[in-house]
């Protein structure tokens, strides 16, 4: 099963985007996203700023194949972007 999420905001904001997306999930999704979400959380909490003038883009996927409920192999791609400027 699969999952893909693209969020872009304050480090705090996407944290909390991310736990609500796994709320909506069902199934074997859910259990391969419950499975990856703390090690984006993790990272996603490392790359933020202390003074919160950072916003961040966080764009991840993963896939998991099962047979007879086995993970037979799965794989998580994440992307976290920093993005600083001036917002105008």
């Amino acid at each position: 099963m699969s999952w893909s999420i693209n969020f872009i905001g304050k480090p705090e904001n996407v944290v909390k985007a991310i736990k609500a997306y796994g709320e909506k999930l069902s199934g074997a999704s859910k259990d391969e996203f419950d499975s990856s979400s703390p090690k984006i959380i993790d990272l996603v909490e490392e790359n933020m700023n202390k003074n919160g003038e950072v916003l961040i883009k966080v764009v991840a996927n993963g896939h998991a194949h099962f047979t007879e409920n086995e993970k037979q192999y799965g794989y998580l791609n994440i992307t976290i972007e920093p993005i600083v400027g001036n917002i105008v």
